[in-house]
């Protein structure tokens, strides 16, 4: 009885996630490649003439990606260390001080020639359907099934749970009901061919399941873990360890709801970590700064 509900259930639930493991696993190939790709589908947002130049200071590039539009202010700068092609700088809209709302801005990502300061192009990070967008619209799906940010990383995280659960099910389903070791793993590990000649769909299934299960079984909690952090994986490590706040979350803590003020600018705060890092001796590059109004 309990061998048939599990079967079933294995056989049900998988195929009901089948489509969605697919489209996770495709767009998660594609994400591996991700600057590579959005370089190319993208050359005249990428391409720039001063290949190896040096890169104008943070404060230089802000001030001359905000004098393109009034409307917006830079949140965030990569810092290449080595000048190849434009780098992708982030905005917010400004505050309408007539209506107390931030403008209406059609583009939340900025492409910079890190070298002259500038602008090649502009894009709303995960919209639909140009070319210019496929890779960040492909991470959207991914990271959240095109759904808010709130609904769909649980609903991600839950399809890995779901994923996890379903690849220990079908191990046990995969060895023989009598006997379930020595010799009847081998055989679910090994499939033999019919009479036919030929290796029947079950075979196949079972034995790339159980010889994939491990890999399966990673990649599922880790997405899981990444979907589910404050939900169920820091719960489940806190239980073991203790959990410290990250910096990031002190300050939004400490935020009194109106947010924070740019006090110093992006070429002082860089001066400022370069130095911290210094004095704990830390070895690796700053390569990107940003500035949040929650965080600071």
């Amino acid at each position: 009885m309990i061998r048939k509900f599990f079967l079933k259930c294995h056989r049900y639930v998988g195929l009901s996630l089948a489509a969605v493991l697919a489209l996770l696993a495709l767009s998660g190939s594609i994400l591996a490649f991700d600057p590579e790709l959005d370089a190319l589908l993208n050359p005249e947002l990428f391409d720039i003439d001063e290949v190896g130049g040096q890169a104008l200071s943070p404060s230089e590039i802000a001030i001359r990606v905000e004098a393109t539009d009034k409307r917006i202010k830079v949140r965030y700068i990569p810092l290449p260390g080595d000048v190849k092609k434009a780098i992708i700088v982030y905005v917010d809209s400004r505050i309408n001080s007539s209506t107390r709302r931030p403008f209406d801005v059609s583009y939340d990502e900025v492409f910079v020639n890190p070298v002259t300061g500038a602008v090649l192009g502009d894009r709303m990070w995960g919209e639909c359907c140009e070319r210019r967008n496929f890779v960040p619209f492909v991470f959207k799906f991914h990271n959240r099934l095109l759904m808010p940010s709130s609904t769909g990383r649980p609903v991600v995280g839950v399809i890995g749970i779901l994923w996890v659960l379903m690849t220990i099910v079908g191990i046990y389903l995969s060895l023989p009901e009598a006997g379930r070791k020595g010799r009847g793993l081998v055989r679910a590990l090994v499939p033999r061919r019919g009479a036919s000649g030929k290796f029947t769909s079950l075979q196949l299934h079972r034995a790339a399941g159980l010889w994939c299960s491990g890999v399966f079984i990673l990649v599922a909690i880790s997405g899981a873990a990444i979907a589910l952090d404050h939900q169920l994986f820091r719960p489940v490590v806190g239980v073991f360890s203790p959990i410290t706040s990250t910096a990031w979350e002190e300050r939004a803590a400490a935020s009194s709801g109106e947010g924070f003020d740019i006090a110093v600018s992006y070429d002082d705060a860089l001066a400022a970590a370069i130095e911290h890092a210094g004095s704990i001796v830390l070895a690796t590059a700053a390569s990107e700064i940003s500035y949040s109004e929650h965080r600071g």
